[in-house]
């Protein structure tokens, strides 16, 4: 969990940081998930996205609100994939 309150935030769409993001990212969600599951997952979602750029914290607000069900760390993966 402290990686991800002092991972530094995305700049402007930088691609690089972007990669390390979701490198980085699926290397804690495998540790996190091993621990609690959803509630971790639901952490994890919140955390990871709060670290985008501001428009891509914009574009990932809009799609999840527009979902249907609630996004999961799959659909977070494929939206930072995308922008990156």
């Amino acid at each position: 969990i402290h990686w991800m309150c002092s991972c530094p935030v995305v700049k402007h769409n930088d691609t690089k940081s972007l990669r390390f993001l979701i490198e980085t990212y699926q290397k804690k969600f495998l540790a996190l998930n091993a621990l609690g599951g959803d509630k971790c997952r639901s952490l994890l979602i919140f955390l990871i996205s709060e670290r985008l750029d501001t428009e891509g914290h914009r574009g990932w607000e809009l799609q999840s609100r527009r979902a249907k069900s609630l996004k999961t760390d799959v659909d977070l993966k494929h939206f930072i994939e995308q922008r990156a």
